[in-house]
């Protein structure tokens, strides 16, 4: 049996010793590192952020598209775009709020 079978990959100094099997001629091992995971709050917050921005610019985009069709002020294309604009940045609005009251 290797040693690697044997190694708990959740004590970091034994899968430290177990990743580096020695140094080859020539070849240095990299450092191991644990990467941190981000807390699933800030994740949301940025996911949040990223969606809402998408609806508005896509919201601006089906209102400049229908009206360069020829599309009046009361088109399915125009109500849709205020429609999906409005709805991004009250999302917008509503996460910037609740930043401030924490």
């Amino acid at each position: 049996m290797s040693t690697r079978s044997k190694v708990d990959h959740r004590d970091v100094e034994t899968a430290r010793e177990a990743a580096c099997c020695g140094p080859e001629i020539g070849h240095t091992a990299a450092p191991f590192t644990l990467s941190p995971v981000p807390d699933p709050a800030s994740v949301h917050r940025a996911s949040t952020r990223i969606m809402s921005t998408i609806l508005v610019v896509l919201g601006v985009v089906l209102i400049v598209s229908t009206l360069a069709q020829g599309g009046g002020p009361l088109s399915v294309g125009v109500v849709f775009g205020l429609l999906l604009g409005g709805a991004g940045a009250a999302r917008l609005w509503l996460e910037r709020a609740r930043e401030r009251n924490r």
